[in-house]
């Protein structure tokens, strides 16, 4: 079983892309992923113009037409909590959603700022994983609210929610504070989504804190499935270890079966 576990349908592609379901659908069969799970670009921010007009519609509606292949996160936004805990809890029932998304760098608020407290008090009511935007700081000073160190805390306080190191921290340094992190809280896992191509990446992040915690994921429509799977079969581990990063996990992770 092949997994995506890092996905988004958004009309606002960095390469040229056709991001319309029939063509992520196309995509998936051509590189053997069999489900994928997606977050709306729209709804992600920023944080004065989030987007959530007909949210739970439209990714229902992606269920269904990708024959219930393409899964949704559902969106927080520490700007509008007490709407997205409403959607959350009138909504953690339907199928389509398996986890949640935050994105503290485009929302502008640090990822251990007290509004984020309300999104993992509900993670750990209804069992959702929550996968998070992750990046070093770099040029781009946005970043800043989403460095690896700023989720430590939550971690620590929330041990039975399962947290997801979207990128796994973005670039070197990042990457080396998610996973020293990871050696002291079991519930950290980390994705492989996104432009970071770090030699035998795949190889330093499981040999830290072990294969299982290590999931699959692209960041379509940004960036072909190609490359990320790539990096997971070319790399130097058991097929079993591969098996597990490629869907095993997330399938248990966000129990799809």
């Amino acid at each position: 079983m092949i997994i995506d576990s890092h996905a988004h349908f958004s009309d606002k592609a960095v390469l040229i892309y056709d991001p319309s379901l029939r063509r992520v659908i196309e995509t998936m069969d051509r590189m053997g992923v069999d489900y994928m799970i997606q977050s709306l670009g729209r709804s992600l921010g920023p944080n004065d113009r989030p987007d959530f007009d007909g949210f739970v519609e439209e990714c229902d509606q992606i269920f269904e037409q990708s024959n219930k292949r393409i899964y949704s996160y559902f969106v927080y936004n520490p700007f509008c909590i007490d709407f997205c805990l409403k959607l959350i809890e009138d909504n953690h029932n339907d199928p389509a959603f398996v986890g949640i998304k935050i994105h503290p760098a485009d929302n502008n608020c640090y990822a251990d700022d007290e509004r984020y407290r309300p999104i993992y008090e509900t993670a750990k009511k209804y069992g959702l994983p929550i996968l998070s935007h992750t990046w070093a700081l770099t040029s781009n000073p946005k970043q800043k609210f989403s460095v690896p160190e700023r989720f430590e805390r939550f971690l620590e306080e929330y041990p039975e929610v399962n947290f997801i190191f979207g990128h796994s921290g973005g670039r070197v340094e990042g990457i080396k504070t998610a996973v020293e992190i990871g050696t002291r809280h079991k519930n950290a896992y980390y994705d492989i989504a996104g432009d970071i191509y770090d030699r035998r990446l795949i190889e330093y992040i499981a040999g830290h804190v072990g294969a299982d915690h290590l999931l699959f994921g692209s960041d379509v429509p940004w960036f072909d499935p190609a490359s990320q799977m790539g990096m997971v079969l070319g790399a130097d581990l058991t097929t079993e270890e591969k098996a597990l990063i490629l869907g095993e996990n997330a399938s248990k992770l966000f129990n799809i079966k």
